[in-house]
């Protein structure tokens, strides 16, 4: 099944344990692993029960943690969250032809990529994104959010954020030469002037947004949504 690529991010953590030899630590990370798998395929088990009820000319949106917590409805009435935590290009992959809703979207939203970093090559995720971008429906327009940097309290987070911001201007320039792709950056006001994000828009692990943070993200979809898809007479 193509959504076991998501397994390969975390099975990193079962080869860590066995390097370090400690069969305590191999048995919690092999439980780590198998509860995680199944977390997210009941998740996805009950996404596609909604997707057989999805109205046409709905926006739907895909991504990992960051939109899986989002509230999409504020961004658009026909909006559809399809989001799962710690998912990845490869997890997206796997998953997004399963969704009939797509074939009939308005416009189809996607963030993902930062559970890539620690896994893939930059180069790596810029063709995953690629081959999503090729498994779109004809006809229907694909916004990509860049992934967020992350805050300067994190481990690495220098590092991190040169491979983000490398990674978001290679899908800006992907968007720039096709009329049915969409990018959207990082809205300024959310980021510092060393390009991290503020510590005022995060929750203690210095990488989601918090409900101030999310309230700047849903304003910035908004409009980018509504710049795309002028709003029907009908929406609210």
């Amino acid at each position: 099944m193509k959504t076991k690529r998501f397994l390969l991010g975390l099975i990193v953590l079962l080869l860590l344990a066995i390097a370090v030899g400690s069969p305590v630590q191999y048995r919690l990370c092999e439980r780590l692993v198998k509860d995680r798998w199944v977390v997210y395929n009941e998740l996805l088990t009950f996404q596609l029960r909604i997707d057989k009820n999805v109205e046409a000319d709905s926006v739907i949106f895909f991504g990992d943690s960051f939109m899986q917590g989002l509230n999409v409805v504020a961004i658009t009435s026909v909006g559809i969250n399809f989001g799962i935590g710690r998912d990845s290009t490869d997890g997206l992959l796997g998953r997004f032809s399963q969704y009939s809703s797509i074939t009939k979207a308005r416009l189809v939203v996607v963030m993902v990529g930062y559970n890539d970093l620690t896994t893939k090559s930059n180069k790596r995720i810029i063709e995953n994104l690629n081959k999503l971008i090729e498994m779109k429906p004809k006809g229907v327009p694909l916004l990509f959010h860049s992934i967020f940097p992350v805050g300067e309290a994190r481990v690495d987070s220098k590092t991190i954020n040169i491979r983000i911001s490398s990674v978001n201007r290679a899908l800006a320039v992907i968007c720039a030469l096709r009329s049915d792709l969409y990018f959207l950056g990082v809205s300024s006001s959310v980021v510092n002037a060393q390009g991290y994000l503020e510590q005022r828009y995060l929750l203690d692990d210095g990488l989601h947004l918090n409900r101030e943070g999310n309230e700047v993200w849903i304003e910035t979809l908004r409009e980018k949504v509504l710049e795309i898809l002028p709003r029907k007479t009908d929406e609210i």
